[in-house]
């Protein structure tokens, strides 16, 4: 064997080499943008389930916007632990609309439907995830 072919050897399995780590690089970066993706969707829909079994406030003038009470019952929600930290953020409520989709906020008489935005968001902003849940008001 000649020093060309081992040379020539040695170039085709450090290529080979580099290839084979770069694709575990993408694989494991993208498994942990799909764990992340489940955690925030775990999060939003327990965020959700809270809003939905929460009591329907009315819009009315002594409670212009129903966004604070529907925010305490978002931050209820179970988040889950990346290493004992949690790996989102804790969801909130950026909205409570008519449904025509204009904002309830100083409205003096309620149209006894919301439709309530929640969003939540990872620890490092790289996924983020909207739901929005109608509440009907029973009375």
């Amino acid at each position: 064997m000649t020093l060309v072919e081992v040379i020539v050897a040695l170039v085709i399995l450090a290529i080979s080499v580099i290839g084979i780590l770069s694709a575990l690089t993408v694989l494991a970066a993208s498994s942990f943008t799909v764990n992340l993706r489940a955690n925030v969707g775990a999060a939003l829909r327990s965020a959700v389930e809270d809003v939905k079994s929460a009591s329907y406030i009315a819009c009315t003038s002594t409670n212009p916007t129903p966004m604070a009470s529907y925010q305490a019952a978002a931050a209820q929600a179970s988040l889950p632990t990346l290493n004992g930290q949690p790996d989102v953020k804790t969801p909130q409520v950026l909205a409570v609309n008519a449904p025509t989709g204009g904002p309830l906020a100083g409205c003096t008489q309620d149209p006894g439907l919301q439709v309530v935005e929640v969003s939540d968001w990872s620890t490092n902003g790289q996924v983020h995830e909207t739901l929005w849940v109608v509440k009907r008001n029973g009375s």
